[in-house]
């Protein structure tokens, strides 16, 4: 088997090679940060409480509603915060 003839061209080694300066880079943002929307804080035991209670006066003192005051309350803030 013959081998192919080299190019006469050849690259240079890495003796002769320049050293390269370091290249400036950004810093770059982690994915979770770059990709995240920091969202609002979410309201507070009491906060929800508080409207839930309005809710509950609002409708005449209903009784028995209360997990559906409960709710409506957080999403009538979460809603708000956005």
């Amino acid at each position: 088997m013959e081998s192919k003839p080299r190019s006469s061209r050849t690259r240079k080694t890495a003796a002769t090679d320049k050293p390269k300066a370091p290249r400036a880079t950004k810093p770059r943002a982690s994915k979770a940060s770059a990709t995240a929307v920091a969202e609002p804080p979410a309201p507070t035991h009491e906060q929800i409480a508080a409207r839930a209670h309005e809710l509950y006066v609002s409708s005449g003192h209903q009784h028995g509603r209360e997990q559906e005051f409960w709710l409506e309350a957080e999403r009538q803030l979460k809603a708000e915060a956005k």
